[in-house]
């Protein structure tokens, strides 16, 4: 299986630790224990922006030692269906994610041939949410609406459980922006996860975008990130500050502006000082809107072009829109990944 990882090294420097999270990460690392032994396990983590979804993820990630398979809403490619789920489908089946629908159209009989050939009568309805062109399969269009949504639930669960091994991490990123039919999968994949040993873990910003299939109690968990305490938000402020010194008034005022979110403490903490007569920000997004206003103004016009094409942008389309053609060197072109609220500038 190839394994999809789009993020990019911070710029910045080394990041602060993880303070404050050390019950949710327990809640991963006893749900990755169990993968471990063959029971499929799933993981949602609920938090508001800023409260660290991603980070924990990372944070546990990086402590397990393994590769991902990836999938992640964005909002606006939230009206393509199955657009978030498509990477994962095309990693696991191993089609390139750059091929065109001939070419997964091959790739992916190519696969049913050779992996799974109980799942050929059924291969132009895997391929809708590939995005391969089988319009001319028979059977397909045979099918109304209601019966391929119920027959590919079932399709693509069995292909991914022909593909993916036991002992995989899985992870679907903000399903609050995944497009309806890709999350009218999840409740399919989440029984797959249970029943292949994977540990399927599931970030988003409420609750209501996860829901808990019936008779899970045992293997589904729900971890809810709020703010974090005083005592840990003065150990971040003060490990964000870095070489800074920041006296106690400082520390108290920070801690107080971002009432416990865990971004917000470490942006400010880095970039700002209460007692130098600036006044603080008043949110993350201020904050934030700030920090573009220090990008020198060619490259935030480059970045203005690059947030049209979404969270993830092909340097070449953004040179054709631009009419810039350097940017597919990636010469001078910053990234600011405000998406995903984590505050890094990305190169």
């Amino acid at each position: 299986v190839e394994r999809v990882d789009h993020r990019a090294p911070s710029l910045d420097c080394e990041e602060p630790p993880l303070v404050g999270r050390g019950a949710e990460l327990a809640v991963l690392h006893e749900a990755w224990e169990a993968c471990r032994v063959g029971e499929g396990q799933v993981v949602g983590v609920v938090g508001a922006p800023g409260l660290g979804k991603t980070r924990i993820i990372d944070e546990f990630r990086s402590s397990i030692g393994r590769d991902v398979i990836l999938g992640r809403g964005e909002p606006v490619r939230a009206v393509v269906p199955y657009l978030a789920i498509r990477n994962v489908l095309r990693a696991a089946l191993g089609i390139p994610m750059e091929a065109d629908g001939r070419r997964a159209a091959d790739a992916l009989r190519a696969w049913v041939r050779a992996e799974a050939p109980q799942l050929e009568r059924w291969v132009a309805v895997l391929g809708i949410p590939i995005d391969a062109d089988l319009s001319g399969v028979d059977g397909r269009d045979a099918l109304d609406a209601e019966a391929q949504r119920e027959l590919l639930r079932s399709t693509v669960c069995a292909a991914l459980e022909v593909a993916i091994l036991p002992r995989t991490l899985i992870i679907l990123e903000d399903v609050h922006w995944f497009d309806d039919a890709s999350r009218g999968l999840l409740a399919g994949l989440m029984v797959a996860a249970r029943r292949s040993g994977w540990l399927l873990v599931v970030s988003s910003r409420d609750r209501d975008s996860i829901d808990r299939p019936e008779g899970s109690e045992s293997w589904w968990k729900l971890v809810v990130l709020e703010p974090i305490d005083p005592s840990a938000a003065r150990r971040l402020v003060v490990a964000a500050a870095g070489d800074r010194a920041l006296r106690n008034d400082d520390i108290d005022a920070i801690s107080e502006r971002a009432a416990g979110n865990p971004l917000f403490l470490r942006e400010l903490a880095a970039r700002s000082s209460p007692t130098d007569g600036a006044p603080l920000p008043e949110n993350v997004e201020r904050l934030l809107a700030a920090r573009l206003d220090e990008i020198p103004a060619a490259q935030r016009k480059r970045l203005r072009e690059a947030a049209v094409l979404g969270q993830n942008a092909e340097l070449a389309l953004l040179a054709e829109i631009s009419g810039d053609p350097t940017v597919p060197s990636g010469h001078g072109l910053i990234v600011v990944d405000l998406a995903q609220e984590i505050g890094r500038a990305h190169v």
